[in-house]
C-alpha cells in the first residue's frame, strides 16, 4: 500500500468554481484503484490545496498521477498551471525499519 499526495496552489479568484469542480475527483480517483481519499486547504495558507488516498500499488500511483498531471481542466484553476502540481507517494515504514515495507 502506499500513500499519495498531490499539493498545488489554486488562484485565489477562482477558488470557488475549483471548488465545485472537485465533487467528482473521489469517485474518479476511485474508479482508477485509489481509495480512502481527503481533501485539505493550507490553515496558513489559504488557496494550498492537499489531496491524499492511498493506492495498492505502483502501477496504480502512476496512472492516477499520469491523469492527474494532464488534466487540462484543473490546470486553468492552479497558479503557475500543472507545472506546479506537486504529485508524490510514499512507502509505510515502521519505527526502526531499514526497509521498504
Amino acid at each position: 500500500m502506499l500513500m499519495v499526495f498531490i499539493e498545488y496552489k489554486v488562484k485565489a479568484e477562482l477558488r470557488e468554481q475549483y471548488l465545485k469542480k472537485m465533487t467528482d475527483v473521489p469517485d474518479q480517483v476511485a474508479a482508477r484503484g485509489g481509495n480512502s481519499w481527503r481533501f485539505y486547504e493550507g490553515l496558513d495558507q489559504p488557496c494550498l490545496f492537499v489531496e491524499s488516498f492511498e493506492v495498492p500499488d505502483e502501477a496504480v500511483y502512476r496512472e492516477i498521477k499520469e491523469w492527474r498531471t494532464r488534466d487540462q481542466e484543473l490546470a486553468r484553476y492552479l497558479v503557475g498551471g500543472l507545472e506546479k502540481m506537486h504529485v508524490w507517494a510514499f512507502c509505510p515504514l515502521a519505527p526502526g525499519d531499514g526497509g521498504k515495507s
